[in-house]
């Protein structure tokens, strides 16, 4: 039976972060048990941390609670936060969330009190984060590519249980990978059947398809520690930035924690080599060195490095890890301009809210308004001339690997992107019919106006663009007037552009496939002007002439 790290029914587990805040905020927190499984449901819904397939889907909570508790997230037996997850709720950045999952999976072994498995000894339990750690260092020991890919980990890592299997789980790869590089133009085919006849040595528990359902899950949360990479399809490998820790991790012979300090040691999270002052100094340095490197602007290293305390070597080290991060999304906004085609392939199936989530879909299920975020905001950083950093345009929050973990938060607009002399506020939605106007009527507004006070002091004009699947009239009426009070009741004119997602796709697909890309922002400048010049119409009759308006530049484009 394959081991799994958590349960595989919270399908993006990078919201564990938010679902802990709901919890720990409501009145199930210290009692997030089954009579109370529902209502945490709804509530989890209800901010937007999950999607109810249905109005009795209870099933989701209790997987949540399940993961927070295997993970040390909260106590076992009172349900309440623990010392690691406050640092989870308090961590204010992506390498600080990923310190709190590193220290829990460092823990974290199987079997346990908190995470029985079939397979195992419990005497002599392991770490599936560690094993993953040594089998990649021993390939590249052995000269072989440091890399564990999806159906290595579904037919080989899965099926081990002990700490000693290490050169036997290398051994495996390494003939699979041999016997791999002789199917050629059949590799999907060998893959498939590799990890079918593991599935048969494994008593058939458990079909090929779960394999590789439960792979990836393992996946999901081992890149949530930071200390991996993810090459092509779903394929780890140890991240650049986290080598020098994850040596320091390994040069400590890997020691089982007794059963019954286990689920103490798990809530207050493991110690890291970082925490002590030598090892945080040589890991600040390494980081120092890769930054300066790629060319990065980096500030000085303070000459008293060993003067300073663990815990302002740990902002340090934070600061620079986050520099990193940004370097790493500098060159993927760069590379939207090449990637203009699959950008346009998420669009097109966004347009096609039934099909997200099946077989075959772009879009995970549950996941559309995210995805439309993302997939407009790589839209503006494919047209490569934005004045705003890649990171400054967006409100919703990525991974290590730039797909996006959760729609925007209320507050401010999805997106800001900055030109030179003018700037597009964009909101967009999934919502459809008379509940648009009154779900994004109001902020929709206020977002813009916000916008519209603090770039006139810049002198640059401030645009609206709200794209939705289809723009309701009530919707189209209420951005034609497009009138804000501010607090002192002065007026202000706000210029917003209901537009609907077909038509920015078809006009994004076309500027590029006509080579026009690089004057794209002076195209979607006039292309504005020129909507909002019918917008003294009738909110039917503004609809109908910017309808025409797109046919037109189509033809043209075309």
């Amino acid at each position: 039976m394959p081991w799994l790290i958590a349960d595989n029914g919270v399908r993006n587990p990078q919201r564990l972060k938010y679902g802990l805040e709901v919890l720990v905020n409501s009145e199930f927190h210290g009692d997030f048990s089954k009579r109370n499984e529902e209502g945490m449901a709804h509530l989890l819904a209800r901010e937007g941390i999950i999607s109810l397939q249905t109005n009795s889907d209870n099933t989701i909570s209790r997987k949540w609670r399940v993961n927070l508790i295997r993970l040390g997230f909260i106590s076992n037996a009172t349900h309440t936060v623990t010392e690691n997850g406050r640092r989870l709720i308090h961590a204010s950045s992506l390498p600080e969330q990923e310190e709190c999952f590193l220290r829990a999976l460092i823990v974290h072994q199987l079997p346990s009190s908190l995470h029985n498995i079939v397979e195992g000894d419990s005497s002599r339990p392991f770490s599936p984060l560690r094993m993953v750690l040594e089998v990649i260092t021993e390939l590249e020991e052995r000269g072989e590519v440091g890399t564990i890919s999806k159906n290595e980990m579904a037919s080989i890592l899965m099926l081990h249980y002990d700490m000693d299997d290490i050169s036997t789980i290398v051994n495996e790869i390494i003939e699979y990978r041999a016997l791999r590089s002789q199917a050629v133009g059949n590799v999907k085919r060998f893959d498939k059947g590799f990890r079918e006849q593991a599935a048969i040595r494994d008593g058939g528990r458990v079909s090929a398809n779960s394999l590789n359902d439960y792979a990836d899950v393992n996946i999901r949360y081992l890149k949530l520690t930071g200390l991996f990479s993810e090459e092509g399809v779903s394929r780890l490998s140890i991240a650049t930035h986290k080598r020098t820790i994850v040596m320091q991790l390994l040069e400590v012979p890997y020691t089982p924690i007794p059963s019954e300090q286990y689920e103490e040691i798990l809530a207050n999270g493991a110690t890291l080599p970082t925490d002590n002052e030598t090892e945080a100094i040589s890991a600040v340095r390494s980081l120092h060195a890769l930054l300066t490197q790629h060319g990065e602007s980096i500030e000085e290293l303070p000459v008293s490095l060993h003067t300073m305390d663990v815990a302002d070597l740990s902002q340090l080290r934070i600061r620079l890890e986050n520099q990193w991060i940004h370097t790493l999304e500098k060159q993927y906004a760069a590379e939207q301009r090449n990637q203009w085609e699959d950008i346009v392939n998420y669009m097109r199936e966004l347009q096609q809210p039934n099909r997200i989530g099946r077989r075959g879909s772009l879009v995970p299920g549950g996941e559309g308004p995210a995805y439309l975020e993302w997939a407009i905001w790589r839209a503006f950083l494919a047209i490569n001339s934005l004045n705003n950093e890649p990171w400054e345009a967006r409100r919703f929050t990525i991974d290590r690997t730039f797909k996006p973990v959760r729609h925007a938060a209320g507050g401010d607009a999805d997106m800001i992107f900055e030109f030179d002399d003018f700037v597009f506020v964009v909101e967009v939605t999934l919502t459809t019919s008379s509940r648009q106007e009154a779900a994004e009527g109001e902020p929709v507004r206020r977002h813009v106006a916000q916008h519209v006070d603090r770039y006139s002091n810049l002198g640059k004009r401030v645009y609206g663009l709200f794209i939705a699947n289809n723009i309701d009239t009530n919707t189209a009426e209420t951005f034609r007037i497009g009138v804000w009070y501010r607090n002192d009741d002065s007026q202000m004119s706000l210029q917003i552009v209901p537009v609907t997602l077909e038509d920015f796709t078809n006009i994004f697909e076309a500027l590029f496939r006509s080579g026009r890309q690089e004057s794209a922002k002076d195209y979607l400048k006039q292309l504005m002007n020129d909507l909002l010049s019918f917008s003294n119409s009738r909110a039917p009759e503004w609809k109908r002439h910017m309808r025409e308006e797109f046919s037109r530049r189509l033809i043209n484009l075309n």
